[in-house]
């Protein structure tokens, strides 16, 4: 290794130097691991040291927590380090000029990620950390560095990398433990809870519902009301993913109420924000209007810009909802030049997704075309990996839609790619399902059977019974269009049951409908006619016409 300050390279055995150098976030190769041989080599990220077993906390790729011994972990070639001051001896004076120093450059982190600029918060960040190991010991110093791994895991958490976000935030929630700063903790337990939501399996998203519970407690306990406000806040985005709407919309509602208590506009402006949000997952698009529109003007009472564009942005993506898509355009635009003129390049990348989703609905393929690249080379640029695979796959949709079903395969392929790279399985699972339904149109429905039994199965992991059900649906299609009408009663009753249990009517009598044309096929007379038969009864409780012809396409949709 080389010191900065020397140019002679210094000899350390690996062994000796990652007690050293290893901290929060270092990025390190497994080595010699006889229990998990398909990790070594594989790069993990370093959480606590666990100093009673003389163990790390290591984060997989696959967002998994395993301990290693020192031994195990190898430090990579040319990897710039942060190794601590051996004789912190500043003089008071000295140490005062350095916190100073670290102080200043935490701000300019912050300023760096209001900007939008998560990369350059990164590495602003990191040597705030840098400059914080050369002071001594203080309280004050121990506070700095740990605002600096809030800050870091924030900046990852807008990156959409998830992982390393819940590493910076289990160090900093230590280091606010250590210090006793009780509202920071639960500022960390709800960044934790932000991060495990962000990963969208369901089982992260129960971490995600236990962390905001625990701030929330823990806010009461102390009389933190924003904490409070924050908790509920963030159990209404769990709950949404978890498609419990019903629970989001009141603890949407609640937190308005502690953020109206608190005159605190801006708050009360964010979590109208997600109550708008709940009720349009509710496809209650005119009752989220109303939201957004409060939003909206308090923003603008407020001077906030960039709040401004994303009120816009939401009423875009409630009038899409509603069908009226000029309408959506004209928000979306405005949002899109309001975004612009802030800097703020993640919503630039929104807006011009949100443009290209409502030009794709209008039929006009080379608009559409023209603003989802633009919004994929936006995140490309900032390096938003995770968004950069769902932007992929949007412009798959278009191409999809206008029947391009080769070009559809194209991009959904390369959106698989990065969603695996970055173990996004949700997005792996969409993927799938895209593929499936490009290569059910083509005609090629053993790959479509391949694709959907790869969905199915990643949703039965993810404990998705919704989406489960609908993978089945899919791949009961599949298997009736390439004539296997027997497994495709199979996997089509495994649909209906899910759709049962999850009582969604209109889903089940789809389910049947399929189900009678699959026993017809099979010419089991009376079991097409009772499905047809309680298809009917189902369509006609919901108000629904029953329809005389097959519908040809059904189960095909894009994810």
């Amino acid at each position: 290794m080389q010191l900065d300050e020397d140019e002679k390279p210094l000899s350390i055995k690996p062994d000796n130097l990652v007690p050293l150098t290893v901290s929060y976030g270092t990025r390190v190769l497994v080595h010699g691991l006889e229990s998990k041989p398909e990790l070594n080599g594989k790069e993990v990220t370093v959480g606590s040291n666990d100093e009673a077993t003389g163990r790390f906390a290591v984060l997989t790729a696959a967002n998994d927590w395993i301990k290693l011994r020192p031994e195990r972990i190898r430090l990579q070639p040319g990897k710039i380090l942060l190794m601590p001051s051996m004789d912190a001896q500043n003089s008071a004076k000295e140490d005062a000029e350095l916190l100073e120093k670290a102080q200043a450059t935490l701000s300019e982190g912050h300023e760096r990620h209001e900007s939008g600029d998560f990369r350059g918060a990164i590495e602003t960040f990191e040597r705030c950390r840098a400059q914080t190991s050369a002071l001594n010991n203080t309280t004050l110093a121990q506070a700095v560095e740990a605002a600096a791994l809030g800050g870091l895991a924030n900046a990852f958490d807008s990156l959409g990398e998830y992982g390393r976000a819940i590493v910076y935030y289990t160090g900093a929630l230590t280091k606010e433990e250590q210090l006793g700063d009780q509202e920071a903790v639960a500022r960390a337990l709800g960044g934790l809870g932000n991060a495990h939501a962000g990963l969208g399996d369901r089982w992260q998203v129960v971490k995600a519902v236990d962390y905001f519970k625990r701030q929330r407690t823990l806010s009461e306990e102390i009389g933190y009301r924003r904490g409070v406000a924050a908790a509920l806040c963030g159990l209404g985005r769990a709950y949404e993913k978890l498609g419990e709407y019903g629970k989001a919309v009141d603890h949407h509602t609640r937190a308005l109420a502690v953020e109206e208590e608190l005159d605190n506009q801006r708050a009360v402006a964010d979590c109208l924000g997600g109550l708008g949000d709940a009720h349009l997952n509710l496809d209650e698009p005119d009752k989220a209007i109303g939201h957004f529109t409060r939003q909206q003007s308090i923003a603008e009472t407020l001077g906030d810009r960039q709040s401004v564009a994303i009120s816009l942005g939401n009423l875009g993506n409630a009038y899409e909802r509603k069908g009226e898509h000029t309408t959506a355009i004209d928000h979306f635009t405005r949002a899109l030049a309001i975004m612009e003129e802030v800097g703020d390049q993640q919503g630039v990348a929104t807006s011009l997704a949100g443009l290209g989703n409502a030009y794709n609905q209008l039929g006009e393929v080379a608009k559409a075309i023209e603003h989802l690249k633009r919004s994929f080379g936006v995140m490309e640029q900032i390096g938003d990996r995770r968004h950069m695979a769902d932007g992929l796959g949007r412009i798959a949709n278009v191409y999809e839609r206008a029947q391009e079903y080769a070009k559809a395969i194209e991009y959904l392929e390369k959106s698989l790619a990065i969603a695996e790279e970055v173990d996004d399985k949700q997005g792996v699972a969409s993927c799938l399902g895209g593929l499936g339904n490009a290569h059910a149109q083509r005609g090629e429905h053993d790959k479509a059977v391949d694709h959907y039994t790869r969905q199915a199965s990643m949703h039965d992991s993810l404990g998705d019974k919704l989406e489960l059900a609908n993978s089945l649906s899919r791949l009961g299609h599949a298997h009736d269009r390439a004539g296997a009408y027997a497994k495709a009663v199979v996997h089509l009753k495994r649909a209906l049951a899910l759709y049962e249990e999850l009582k969604d009517r209109r889903a089940q009598a789809g389910s049947l409908s399929a189900l009678g044309d699959a026993f017809d096929s099979l010419a089991d007379d009376a079991q097409a006619i009772d499905c047809h038969s309680r298809a009917r009864t189902i369509k006609e409780e919901l108000g629904e016409a029953p329809e005389d012809e097959d519908d040809d396409d059904a189960g095909y949709g894009f994810t």
